[in-house]
């Protein structure tokens, strides 16, 4: 069982003080590939305004739902750390760093499912000079 991934969020929804037209655009999602277009962001302070380092890259907003799932987690593909469960709205903002893809975990009656999304033709536009 699957989750239905995609990044059909309107483009003015509030992402902690950005919108998803300021983070990604033409995002699509296809065969556990993710390619599309992410915007360089910088004083993205919702994001973590503890760490400055932290407000500024490249971000891809994601939406999942899965019908009849108990919970849905989701962690960048090979991290350690433990998977990041989704609020009821389904959505998860990923600071890319490193990340070359994404995992969700389902679980639907007791039972876990992993689904992998590759970044593949993710296009990281250049940060501006100001």
């Amino acid at each position: 069982m699957s989750p239905l991934v995609d990044a059909d969020i309107s483009a003015d929804t509030d992402l902690l003080g950005k919108t998803v037209s300021d983070l990604q655009e033409d995002i699509v999602i296809s065969n556990g590939v993710i390619s599309g277009t992410l915007h360089y962001v910088t004083g993205y302070t919702g994001f973590d305004a503890s760490h400055p380092e932290l407000q500024e890259g490249h971000f891809l907003a994601l939406h999942a739902e899965a019908e009849d799932a108990t919970s849905i987690s989701v962690r960048p593909l090979g991290s350690a750390a433990d998977p990041v469960p989704l609020d009821a709205d389904g959505l998860y903002i990923l600071h890319i760093v490193n990340a070359t893809g994404i995992e969700y975990y389902t679980v639907i009656d007791g039972v876990t499912y992993l689904n992998v999304y590759k970044f593949d033709g993710l296009v990281m536009e250049p940060k501006e000079d100001d």
